[in-house]
């Protein structure tokens, strides 16, 4: 089929379309832990003060005293089904923002929340955590 100038404009509206649908995937991001820092321990049996370095910042509303909840995503596959796996978002803890930037923050540790029942390889808030403003309960 030749490229007529009516063929065009139709091939334009339908990528224009397609674009549309697909913009909000596009810029679709999901905050997480991406660094931690922690006092050497020394023996005398302290809870070592952590750091936690979000790509989340006042861009998003983000300031100091605001509220994080961490979620950790468990990945399992299921044989017995026709997807290929699950993906669980198992809440383990809250962050509080210490320090806020334009589009990064650093928090310390709220709460600590693992679920006894859950088993969790790394039982503490770890890099690749995501995170979301904390809503009430």
């Amino acid at each position: 089929m030749p490229l007529t100038n009516l063929n065009c404009r139709r091939l334009v509206y339908f990528t224009l379309i397609i674009l549309m649908g697909w913009s909000p995937l596009i810029n679709a991001k999901s905050f997480l832990v991406y660094s931690i820092t922690q006092d050497l321990p020394m023996g005398d049996n302290k809870t070592l003060k952590k750091n936690f370095y979000i790509n989340i910042g006042a861009q998003q509303g983000i300031k100091i005293g605001s509220e994080l909840t961490v979620y950790r995503q468990l990945n399992q596959s299921n044989p017995y089904s026709v997807e290929k796996s699950v993906i669980y978002n198992v809440r383990v803890g809250e962050l509080k923002v210490i320090h806020s930037e334009e589009e990064n923050a650093i928090a310390v540790i709220q709460k600590a929340s693992f679920e006894d029942d859950i088993y969790h390889e790394i039982p503490a808030i770890n890099v690749g955590d995501t995170v979301e403003v904390k809503t009430a309960d």
